[in-house]
Protein backbone atom coordinates (compact mmCIF):
# COMPACT_ATOMS: atom_id res chain seq x y z
CA UNK A 1 0.00 0.00 0.00
CA UNK A 2 1.04 3.58 -1.08
CA UNK A 3 -0.47 7.08 0.02
CA UNK A 4 0.99 10.83 -1.18
CA UNK A 5 -0.11 13.83 0.55
CA UNK A 6 1.12 17.48 -0.69
CA UNK A 7 1.67 18.86 2.77
CA UNK A 8 1.34 22.92 3.44
CA UNK A 9 3.39 24.40 6.54
CA UNK A 10 2.70 26.92 7.98
CA UNK A 11 5.18 28.65 10.67
CA UNK A 12 2.45 28.51 13.35
CA UNK A 13 2.52 24.37 13.14
CA UNK A 14 6.10 24.57 12.88
CA UNK A 15 6.16 26.45 15.64
CA UNK A 16 3.89 24.78 17.90
CA UNK A 17 5.50 21.40 16.86
CA UNK A 18 8.72 22.98 18.28
CA UNK A 19 7.17 23.81 21.54
CA UNK A 20 5.64 20.83 21.78
CA UNK A 21 9.47 19.10 21.07
CA UNK A 22 10.90 21.09 23.78
CA UNK A 23 7.77 20.25 26.86
CA UNK A 24 8.41 16.48 26.22
CA UNK A 25 12.21 17.29 26.52
CA UNK A 26 12.01 18.93 29.35
CA UNK A 27 8.87 17.55 31.17
CA UNK A 28 7.07 18.49 34.13
CA UNK A 29 9.28 17.19 37.09
CA UNK A 30 12.54 19.78 36.02
CA UNK A 31 10.11 22.83 35.92
CA UNK A 32 8.77 21.83 39.43
CA UNK A 33 12.39 20.95 40.83
CA UNK A 34 13.71 24.43 39.21
CA UNK A 35 10.51 26.51 40.99
CA UNK A 36 11.33 24.42 44.42
CA UNK A 37 15.01 24.66 44.46
CA UNK A 38 15.05 28.43 43.44
CA UNK A 39 12.03 29.27 46.47
CA UNK A 40 14.21 27.22 48.79
CA UNK A 41 17.38 29.01 48.14
CA UNK A 42 15.43 32.03 47.76
CA UNK A 43 13.92 31.35 51.30
CA UNK A 44 17.50 30.50 52.69
CA UNK A 45 18.84 34.03 51.28
CA UNK A 46 16.12 36.31 52.72
CA UNK A 47 16.65 34.85 56.14
CA UNK A 48 20.44 35.80 56.23
CA UNK A 49 22.21 33.04 55.19
CA UNK A 50 24.39 34.40 53.07
CA UNK A 51 27.24 30.95 52.74
CA UNK A 52 29.59 30.27 49.59
CA UNK A 53 27.10 27.66 48.86
CA UNK A 54 23.56 29.77 48.96
CA UNK A 55 25.82 31.83 46.31
CA UNK A 56 27.07 28.64 44.27
CA UNK A 57 23.25 27.16 43.88
CA UNK A 58 22.18 30.59 42.90
CA UNK A 59 24.83 30.80 40.28
CA UNK A 60 24.56 27.02 38.80
CA UNK A 61 19.99 27.44 38.94
CA UNK A 62 21.23 30.52 37.21
CA UNK A 63 23.30 28.87 34.59
CA UNK A 64 20.93 26.19 34.16
CA UNK A 65 17.66 28.54 33.49
CA UNK A 66 19.96 30.13 31.04
CA UNK A 67 20.59 27.57 28.86
CA UNK A 68 17.71 26.24 28.65
CA UNK A 69 15.86 28.93 27.36
CA UNK A 70 18.72 29.44 24.83
CA UNK A 71 18.32 25.83 23.56
CA UNK A 72 14.65 26.53 23.50
CA UNK A 73 15.37 30.07 21.38
CA UNK A 74 17.55 28.24 18.90
CA UNK A 75 14.94 25.27 18.22
CA UNK A 76 12.20 27.89 17.88
CA UNK A 77 14.55 30.34 15.45
CA UNK A 78 15.69 27.13 13.60
CA UNK A 79 11.65 26.02 13.16
CA UNK A 80 10.82 29.38 12.08
CA UNK A 81 13.53 29.42 9.74
CA UNK A 82 12.57 26.18 8.54
CA UNK A 83 8.74 27.36 8.41
CA UNK A 84 9.99 30.38 5.91
CA UNK A 85 11.45 28.16 3.59
CA UNK A 86 8.27 25.82 3.27
CA UNK A 87 5.93 28.12 3.28
CA UNK A 88 5.29 28.27 -0.64
CA UNK A 89 7.39 24.99 -1.23
CA UNK A 90 5.94 21.67 -2.34
CA UNK A 91 6.45 19.28 0.34
CA UNK A 92 5.03 15.85 -0.45
CA UNK A 93 4.55 12.69 2.62
CA UNK A 94 4.58 9.01 0.84
CA UNK A 95 3.24 6.63 3.32
CA UNK A 96 4.19 2.94 2.21
CA UNK A 97 4.21 -0.76 3.87
CA UNK A 98 7.97 0.19 5.42
CA UNK A 99 8.28 3.10 6.31
CA UNK A 100 7.38 6.84 6.08
CA UNK A 101 9.02 9.25 3.59
CA UNK A 102 9.42 13.25 3.23
CA UNK A 103 10.40 15.08 0.31
CA UNK A 104 10.95 19.00 0.28
CA UNK A 105 13.04 21.69 -0.53
CA UNK A 106 14.90 21.06 2.66
CA UNK A 107 16.00 17.57 1.61
CA UNK A 108 14.09 13.95 1.40
CA UNK A 109 14.19 11.99 4.27
CA UNK A 110 12.95 8.28 4.49
CA UNK A 111 12.46 6.50 7.94
CA UNK A 112 11.04 2.82 8.07
CA UNK A 113 8.51 2.46 10.60
CA UNK A 114 10.54 0.55 13.89
CA UNK A 115 12.19 3.99 13.76
CA UNK A 116 9.10 6.04 14.79
CA UNK A 117 8.48 5.38 18.92
CA UNK A 118 5.29 7.60 19.42
CA UNK A 119 2.93 9.20 17.58
CA UNK A 120 0.54 12.14 19.44
CA UNK A 121 -1.85 13.91 17.33
CA UNK A 122 -2.94 17.71 18.41
CA UNK A 123 -5.19 19.74 16.69
CA UNK A 124 -3.34 21.42 14.08
CA UNK A 125 -0.54 18.77 13.20
CA UNK A 126 0.45 14.91 13.89
CA UNK A 127 3.49 14.82 16.06
CA UNK A 128 5.99 11.54 15.40
CA UNK A 129 8.76 11.48 17.64
CA UNK A 130 12.00 9.38 16.55
CA UNK A 131 14.03 6.46 18.26
CA UNK A 132 17.05 8.84 18.19
CA UNK A 133 15.23 11.78 20.02
CA UNK A 134 14.38 13.23 16.65
CA UNK A 135 10.53 14.44 15.34
CA UNK A 136 8.50 15.81 13.05
CA UNK A 137 4.94 17.16 12.38
CA UNK A 138 2.10 16.71 9.90
CA UNK A 139 -0.24 19.23 9.30
CA UNK A 140 -3.55 17.82 9.52
CA UNK A 141 -5.04 19.74 7.44
CA UNK A 142 -3.10 17.85 4.58
CA UNK A 143 -3.81 14.47 5.19
CA UNK A 144 -7.09 12.55 5.29
CA UNK A 145 -8.36 9.83 7.60
CA UNK A 146 -7.16 6.92 5.97
CA UNK A 147 -3.63 8.38 6.23
CA UNK A 148 -3.78 8.92 10.29
CA UNK A 149 -5.45 5.33 10.26
CA UNK A 150 -2.53 3.90 8.08
CA UNK A 151 0.23 5.77 10.23
CA UNK A 152 -1.17 4.49 13.46
CA UNK A 153 -1.46 0.76 12.33
CA UNK A 154 1.97 1.02 11.09
CA UNK A 155 2.95 2.50 14.21
CA UNK A 156 1.83 0.24 16.33
CA UNK A 157 2.36 -3.12 14.35
CA UNK A 158 5.94 -2.39 14.69
CA UNK A 159 6.20 -1.55 18.36
CA UNK A 160 5.51 2.00 18.80
CA UNK A 161 2.84 3.91 20.56
CA UNK A 162 -0.19 6.09 20.21
CA UNK A 163 -0.14 8.95 22.61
Amino acid sequence: MQLSYQLNYTPRVLRLAAITFFKQLIGIRFPILVIALSGFISWQFFIGNRGWLIGTAIGAIAVVISIMLSLFIAHLKLASSNAKKLENAVCTLELKNYGISFKSPLGNAEFPWPNITSMRRYEKFIFLKFNDGNYTSIPTTCIDEAGIKFIKSSITKHGGSIV
